[in-house]
């Protein structure tokens, strides 16, 4: 597979959270299903005519499809920027914590500034030492994450004593700080997300349920009960929102079915 179309798949499935082609489609075609036999319920008091009813139907859920698709894919767009963003984020930041005293030369040496070389973690005993070695107010610049406790102790004295990386007190992105090329932000979006693209089983692929995507239907299937006592033929409303809760409660009991099935598995 080229490496385009793997970052294609890639964002495709990040962006379905992991939903596979079949997945999408069926929830697709479900969730406008409901929405046509709504409108076409809606529009029976008012056409009486049965083929115009059902072509108005069509061409009130196509135009609200097509609208759809339109925010979809800039969304999509969005989305895809986002995920090459972290990426050379990413991979600056590495480049920068192997070399980090480069990137620390660069803050400016003047009082209640520190500048720590560590790139791992950042201790309480070498926040303590800073401020034995350089008094309060003081900011500590450094790539290395404060513990628990090292954040803890800092917020005890309040706006005195700052942690901040090296680029918030630059003022400069470390992807600028850092350059890296395209490709490089293609092959780090790959390796970042691969288990994406990994073979599934068929069972995995049709069976494909997540909590968030059951609430969609719930809700929905919500939303039509609640609507069907200020419209008219309210029972056809009622029927289209069983279906569509019908369909949200087996997906939460798959999901369920499967985070059981997946615990079990794990060694005690």
């Amino acid at each position: 597979m080229k490496k385009k179309r793997i970052l294609d798949s890639i964002c495709r499935l990040s962006f379905h959270n992991g939903k596979r082609a079949f997945a999408v489609v069926f929830d697709a075609v479900f969730i406008w299903a409901i929405v046509f036999a709504s409108i076409r319920v809606t529009l029976a008091p008012s056409i009486r005519n049965g083929i115009a009813a059902w072509l108005a139907a069509a061409f009130f859920t196509l135009t609200l499809f097509f609208t759809a698709r339109v925010v979809q894919r800039e969304r999509f767009v969005r989305h895809r920027l986002k995920l090459r963003l972290e990426a050379r984020e990413a991979l600056a930041l590495s480049m920068a914590e192997r070399d980090p005293e480069r990137i620390l030369k660069l803050i400016p040496k003047e009082k209640g500034v520190a500048v720590s070389l560590k790139t791992d973690i950042l201790t309480t005993d070498d926040v303590y030492s800073a401020v034995r070695e350089n008094g309060l107010p003081l900011t500590i610049v450094t790539f290395a994450k404060p513990t628990e406790k090292a954040a803890q102790t800092a917020q005890r004295y309040g706006g005195a004593l700052r942690i901040v990386p090296p680029q918030e007190m630059l003022g400069i992105g470390i992807e600028k700080l850092c350059p890296v090329t395209e490709q490089e932000i293609d092959d780090e979006v790959i390796r970042t997300h691969r288990e994406l693209i990994e073979r599934r089983g068929l069972k995995e692929i049709f069976l494909a349920v997540s909590r968030k995507r059951a609430v969609k239907y719930l809700l929905v299937g919500a939303g039509l009960y609640l609507f069907s006592f200020i419209m008219g033929r309210g029972l056809y409303y009622r029927i289209i929102a069983s279906v569509s809760v019908t369909a949200g409660g087996i997906m939460l009991a798959l999901d369920a079915a499967g985070k059981t099935a997946g615990e079990k598995k794990k060694p005690a």
